[in-house]
């Protein structure tokens, strides 16, 4: 490149690098607990232990309703067609989770065997005071992940 000087490309580079670094800083925080809402995640976890929330399954096209108890975790496409969950916590924000009836016929035969088999670790980050992010493990790598809404008391 004939017409650009020598020293032009050290200096394109620079202010480049200079955003970064300050952009990495900035994300990097200072090592406390992030705010997330009025309370902070590491003490809101347990806020999402059990009630009513709701996800969006693009592949399907369906709004999936979870009612979680202290030891069930049920999904519901509809009210009869859902997969029902015995859970255990691991520890504030992580639970297993083992399929115990799956009434949709959305899996076939196949499908259900393979998911009543599997044992899934759920793991909770919030994200404010009425959702969180659901990072589903599986052999120890995230398989998939949703966004979960808390459902109001008075809504079905």
């Amino acid at each position: 490149m004939p017409f650009i000087k020598r020293n032009f490309f050290p200096l394109f580079i620079y202010p480049f690098a200079l955003f970064s670094i300050l952009v990495f800083a900035s994300c990097a925080g200072s090592g406390e607990e992030k705010k997330t809402g009025p309370v902070s995640a590491k003490t809101k976890c347990s806020a999402f232990k059990t009630g009513k929330f709701s996800y969006y399954v693009k592949a399907i096209n369906a709004n999936i309703r979870v009612h979680r108890t202290a030891t069930h975790h049920t999904e519901y496409r509809t009210p009869k067609f859902y997969v029902k969950s015995r859970i255990k916590w691991l520890d504030k924000c992580t639970f297993s989770k083992k399929r115990v009836k799956i009434t949709d016929p959305h899996f076939n035969a196949e499908k259900r065997e393979r998911m009543m088999k599997m044992l899934v670790i759920m793991r909770i980050k919030v994200m404010n005071e009425n959702q969180y992010l659901a990072t589903d493990y599986r052999k120890n790598k995230i398989y998939t992940w949703q966004v979960m809404t808390r459902i109001p008391d008075g809504d079905k």
